[in-house]
C-alpha cells in the first residue's frame, strides 16, 4: 500500500466539457471531488439507471478519476478505486509503498478471494484482506439488464501469481431476483452475487493475478513491459460485468470492493469507464404483430404494430397516466398523458425505423413496439 497526504482537493475534472481538455500522453489520475454522489453520476452512470445512497468507505487516496486518452488501456477515463494511492498509476508521481493501516474485516472479500486457489488448481490461502477500499450505492433498474466495462491492474503481477498475495476485487450485486452467497445490506436480504468475473468461466471465476495471467486466461492478459502510458506491472483487457433477469422499477444495490490479500504492500486498482454503468432491456415482451394488440392489465390497446409513427390506442383507465416512448437502452424519447377513450400519438420524426418500448410506472408496463417509416 502506498500513502500520501489525506487531503481532498476539489478538481474540475470533465470528460465531455464546452472547454477542451489539453492533450495528453498517458494516464492522468485526479484527487476525487468531494461529493460522492456527483461523482457516481457524473464519471459512472450511464442510461437506464437512477443511483442513491451513494457511500464511499477507505482513505481519500484511493479514490479518483482519470483520463486516459490513448486508448492504450481501452478506457478513456472513469474511476479508479485502489487498495494504494492511485496518483501511482500515473507515471509522473511516486509515492512511498506504505499502507493506509484500514484493516476492516471484509468476509465477503475474503471468501471471493479464497475461491481462486480450488477453482485453478491451487493450494494457496489468502489469509486476510487490508487496505479495503470501496463504493456502494442503490440504483433503480430502468431494464432487465445491467451492463459496466472495467478493468484490473495490479502490481503483485507477475511475481507474485499463484501466492496467497491475492489482491482481490468484486462488484456486489443485491436486489430483486438475485439469491447471492455473500452477504449485502439489510434491506436485501437474499445475499449477493460477485458479478466480477473471468468470461465464460463455469463455475464463475474471479478476477485476481493468479486467474487472469501470462498462463491462464492469458487471452485476457496485457503485459505493459516498457511503456510510457501507465505505471503498472501488468493489467487486464476491458471486461463487461453483466447481469440480466433484473425486475424493471425496482431497487438493486452495488458494492464496488477491492483489498490486498494477506500483506498490505505493492497496489492493486479496478478502473471503471465512466458513463459505461447502465441498465437496458434484452427480454422483450412479445407483441410485434400487424393486428391489434390488447394490454388487458394495462387496460389499454395499441395498433397497428409495426406502426409508420402513428399509432392508435383505447385506454379504459383513468386520467393523467404518463406514457413513456424508449429506446432499447433507456433513453426517453417522447412521452404523452392518457386521458380515457381513444386517440393517436406520433412519434418524433427523428426517430429511425426499429424496435422501441412503451413503458409506463403507474402500469407496470414495459412493452415492444415497431416503427417501420416505409409503410403504406
Amino acid at each position: 500500500m502506498k500513502k500520501t497526504s489525506r487531503f481532498i482537493s476539489v478538481v474540475a475534472v470533465l470528460l465531455i466539457s464546452a472547454f477542451p481538455i489539453q492533450s495528453i500522453a498517458q494516464i492522468e489520475v485526479f484527487d476525487s471531488p468531494v461529493d460522492i454522489d456527483d461523482m457516481v453520476q457524473a464519471y459512472l452512470i450511464g442510461q437506464g439507471v437512477l443511483p442513491s445512497n451513494e457511500v464511499y468507505y477507505g482513505e481519500p487516496e484511493q479514490l479518483g478519476v482519470f483520463e486516459e486518452p490513448t486508448d492504450y488501456i481501452g478506457i478513456a477515463g472513469g474511476i479508479v478505486l485502489s487498495t494504494g494511492n492511485k496518483m501511482n498509476l500515473d507515471m509522473t508521481e511516486t509515492y512511498p509503498d506504505l499502507s493506509f493501516g484500514t484493516n476492516t474485516p471484509d468476509s465477503n472479500l475474503l471468501a471471493v478471494a479464497n475461491l481462486v486457489p480450488d477453482l485453478i488448481g491451487q493450494n494457496f490461502t489468502v489469509s486476510s484482506v487490508n487496505d479495503l477500499a470501496f463504493l456502494e450505492f442503490d440504483f433503480v433498474a430502468l431494464g432487465d439488464s445491467l451492463a459496466f466495462k472495467y478493468l484490473f491492474v495490479s502490481d503483485e503481477y507477475l511475481t507474485f501469481v499463484n501466492t496467497s498475495y491475492n489482491d482481490v476485487f468484486a462488484f456486489f450485486l443485491s436486489g430483486p431476483g438475485i439469491n447471492g452467497e455473500y452477504g449485502a445490506p439489510a434491506a436485501f436480504p437474499n445475499g449477493s452475487i460477485n458479478i466480477a468475473t473471468v468470461p465464460d468461466s463455469d463455475p464463475p471465476l474471479p478476477i485476481t493475478v493468479s486467474s487472469v495471467n501470462d498462463m491462464l486466461n492469458s487471452d485476457y492478459y496485457v503485459d505493459p513491459f516498457d511503456n510510457d502510458i501507465i505505471d503498472i506491472n501488468g493489467f487486464t483487457t476491458v471486461f463487461t460485468a453483466f447481469q440480466t433477469g433484473l425486475v424493471y422499477g425496482e431497487t438493486y444495490h452495488i458494492k464496488i470492493a477491492i483489498a490486498d490479500g494477506s500483506d498490505i504492500v505493492l497496489d492493486s486498482a479496478v478502473l471503471l469507464e465512466s458513463g459505461s454503468f447502465m441498465c437496458f432491456v434484452t427480454d422483450i415482451p412479445d407483441g410485434v404483430a400487424d393486428e391489434s394488440v390488447d394490454l388487458t392489465t394495462a387496460h389499454l390497446k395499441v395498433f397497428p404494430n409495426p406502426s409508420s409513427g402513428t399509432f392508435n390506442y383505447q385506454w379504459t383507465h383513468h386520467n393523467g397516466v404518463e406514457l413513456k416512448l424508449v429506446d432499447l437502452m433507456g433513453k426517453k424519447l417522447s412521452t404523452i398523458r392518457l386521458v380515457p377513450g381513444s386517440g393517436k400519438f406520433t412519434v418524433p420524426a427523428t426517430i429511425g425505423d426499429g424496435v422501441y418500448l412503451l413503458q409506463s410506472a403507474d402500469l407496470s408496463l414495459n412493452y415492444k413496439i415497431m416503427i417501420e417509416h416505409g409503410m403504406n
